[in-house]
């Protein structure tokens, strides 16, 4: 994908990065390496998912850790599908918008 063709997250990243760095060398080495670092924040999102079902299960469902761990497992590796190669991964720049057709 070009710099020219970033929509959603990757224009508002790059956004962000040139009001933050005027030299633009942050939004020089994004331009170079979006894929892998929206991988990474996407997977840090997951993380943060992860952690915060497990401690809502923990804190307010007396249910036995390995249940509390399998759903928090699963809504973090949903999370992740869905913003990769999932129906949302267009928002990131992983894959085209798909076009509905009537």
């Amino acid at each position: 994908m070009k710099v020219e063709e970033f929509q959603y997250m990757p224009k508002t990243i790059l956004g962000l990065l040139a009001s933050i760095d005027k030299k633009g060398t942050l939004v020089n080495i994004y331009e170079r390496l979006w894929n892998p670092i929206n991988y990474a924040i996407i997977g840090g999102i997951g993380v943060g998912l992860n952690m915060a079902v497990a401690w809502f299960f923990w804190s307010f469902l007396p249910l036995d850790w390995w249940i509390i761990n399998l759903v928090a497992i699963v809504g973090a590796w949903t999370w992740n599908w869905l913003n990769s190669v999932g129906p949302l991964g267009y928002l990131w720049g992983f894959r085209k918008k798909e076009q509905k057709i009537d």
